[in-house]
């Protein structure tokens, strides 16, 4: 059963590593991530295709990045 984990994102560069590294590093391998980014300013999209690219896992990785209105949006 594949599962999916969604991870909503604005200006994340400082924090997103660990949250993506814990991803990675489960042993069920099974899942897709979803990253729901509201346009960050910083570098959060391109760290996230980077450590996705360099686990060789790139197309576990979605990344959907437009304006939203917070987090519960």
């Amino acid at each position: 059963m594949k599962f999916s984990i969604i991870t909503p994102t604005n200006n994340s560069g400082n924090t997103i590593i660990r949250n993506v590294q814990s991803v990675i590093n489960q042993t069920y391998k099974e899942f897709e991530h979803i990253i729901i980014d509201n346009l960050s300013k910083d570098n959060t999209v391109q760290l996230l295709k980077n450590v996705y690219h360099k686990a060789g896992i790139s197309s576990k990785l979605t990344v959907i990045s437009e304006r939203d209105f917070g987090i519960s949006d």
